[in-house]
């Protein structure tokens, strides 16, 4: 169930703000390639409680973190426990705001679509500014670990359309070596 985390044995409660996420994604890409319009407005609701529910998890940096929450056992993405302000989350986060306003679009939710799309370019605009690094040349892991700069973060940069064309090769370099 979006939002609310995987229910786990004695009742220790686990989440990712990453599943929520890529739930909204396999679902923009089902009705992609299926066009299934029946399938789209039956589950249409749950995307935009997912999204909503991530998009709560914007603090004042204006990026993900679900340091709020880790005190409740989960974390914005299933590989880290730190919970930080995450370029890989925040990557994918942009890329799923950008596929909501499709399928708003596709729902005929035209001012719910034009919301989506004005808080992706918003969240890429704070990736952009806060954790690239252009003395490296890539992105940051987060705010906290500005001295990482992890393959999944950047390769989602790439991916997701928040890294900048110029600054693609960069990354790419970076990440050769």
């Amino acid at each position: 169930i979006p939002g609310v985390g995987l229910q786990c044995p004695n009742n220790v409660r686990y989440f990712s703000g990453s599943y929520d996420l890529q739930f909204v994604h396999d679902v923009y890409e089902y009705f992609l390639y299926s066009g299934d319009r029946q399938f789209l407005t039956r589950i249409y609701p749950a995307t935009v409680k997912a999204i909503g529910w991530v998009g709560s998890a914007v603090d004042s940096t204006g990026l993900l973190s679900f340091s709020h929450y880790a005190h409740q056992g989960g974390c914005g993405l299933y590989a880290y426990s730190s919970c930080d302000h995450l370029t890989y989350l925040n990557a994918l986060y942009y890329e799923t705001l950008s596929e909501m306003s499709a399928l708003a679009k596709a729902e005929k939710d035209r001012g719910q679509a034009e919301i989506y799309a004005q808080k992706a370019l918003k969240i890429r605009s704070v990736v952009r500014s806060k954790l690239w690094d252009a003395s490296i040349g890539a992105y940051k892991m987060s705010l906290e670990h500005p001295e990482i700069f992890p393959q999944d973060g950047n390769a989602l940069a790439i991916v997701s359309g928040v890294a900048e064309a110029s600054q693609v090769n960069s990354i790419l370099a970076y990440l050769r070596k």
